[in-house]
């Protein structure tokens, strides 16, 4: 696997992880994950998981809930 695609699952991973255990915004998170605006954590999030990075916020929220 190429570097830079290792490096950009590291950041969606990351992002993953604040979606599911902080209240920040997606704003917030696109610059805490290196991705510098929500538009660009929300088409790269969106390619690599199917989800948009809200989507997964949700279903995150309602699986611990159950």
């Amino acid at each position: 696997m190429p570097p830079m695609r290792w490096a950009l699952g590291q950041r969606v991973m990351s992002a993953r992880r604040l979606l599911e255990t902080s209240d920040r915004s997606i704003e917030q998170i696109a610059a805490a994950t290196g991705f510098g605006a929500g538009a660009n954590l929300r088409h790269i999030f969106r390619r690599r998981t199917g989800f948009t990075p809200t989507a997964y916020r949700r279903s995150n929220a309602a699986q611990g809930a159950r």
